[in-house]
């Protein structure tokens, strides 16, 4: 009896499209728009095929123009229209925010810190605008270009992951908003947790820490040790360097290691 082999050919996807029509915020059309890196026509309108969408899969397609907030659809989603057409889209022109994080006192933050806008504003398909931005170190000054106008959630985060900061702002399109993002909680720079291992502790159970920083200020703490390892956490700390010594047994006024500040 022979056997029957099928061979099954898997066809590919068919490509779904973006169909849309840019313009300005007076209704005029927007001719310098590029859709997914093809430019739009004479009109405004594109036509964008988008290969792998469909079949339960999305593609990422951004609308971008000189000046104006960037616009994201995720082609193929779920609730994506049939036939790709999402309508008219306006394109506001762009806003930014420059400014710092600072705690109550008025103190200007700066090492370690980063920005991120979050924009309430969306295109058709819902996608949200989140742009980031860096504190610069020296000056302590934020930029965040290319937000679209009315309310934006600033928030600012610590590389630690121990401090945020955040605050709602509104803006007009085209504007530059200074902005000063309030922080009440402690600065995480005034944080040091020190941890110990073995041989440096090697058969003790409790030390005494010494920690120096750049002001000369000398900040002591206790740490427990088990099995070689132990750690403490010192706060309320002046700028760096610091210069941690480890008071106990016969390693008493060893310098551990200089942390830079």
């Amino acid at each position: 009896m022979r056997a029957l082999a099928l061979v099954l050919l898997a066809a590919p996807l068919a490509a779904q499209e973006l169909r849309a029509r840019f313009v300005d915020e007076g209704g005029a059309s927007l001719t310098d728009v590029v859709v997914g890196g093809r430019p739009v026509d004479g009109q405004g309108r594109i036509v964008l095929p988008v290969p792998g969408s469909g079949a339960g899969r999305s593609v990422p397609v951004r609308a971008t123009a000189p000046g104006r907030v960037e616009a994201l659809w995720f082609v193929g989603c779920v609730g994506w229209p049939l036939d790709g057409d999402v309508g008219e889209v306006t394109l506001p022109r762009a806003a930014s925010l420059v400014g710092r994080i600072v705690t109550l006192e008025g103190e200007v933050l700066t090492s370690g810190w980063s920005v991120s806008a979050h924009s309430i504003w969306s295109p058709p398909s819902g996608s949200r605008a989140r742009l980031e931005g860096v504190v610069d170190q020296g000056s302590g000054e934020f930029r965040i270009e290319g937000l679209p106008p009315g309310r934006v959630n600033v928030r600012g985060e610590h590389v630690a992951k121990v401090a945020t900061s955040r605050v709602q702002v509104e803006l007009e399109s085209e504007q530059e908003r200074f902005v000063e993002v309030p922080f009440s909680g402690e600065d995480p720079r005034r944080r040091l947790t020190v941890r110990l291992s073995a041989p440096a502790v090697a058969g003790l159970h409790r030390v005494e820490l010494v920690l120096v920083d750049g002001d000369g200020a000398r900040h002591v703490q206790e740490a427990s040790v088990r099995a070689g390892r132990g750690a403490c956490l010192f706060s309320g700390l002046g700028p760096g360097p610091f210069t941690v010594e480890v008071q106990a047994g016969a390693f008493a006024g060893q310098v551990l290691r200089r942390v830079p500040g």
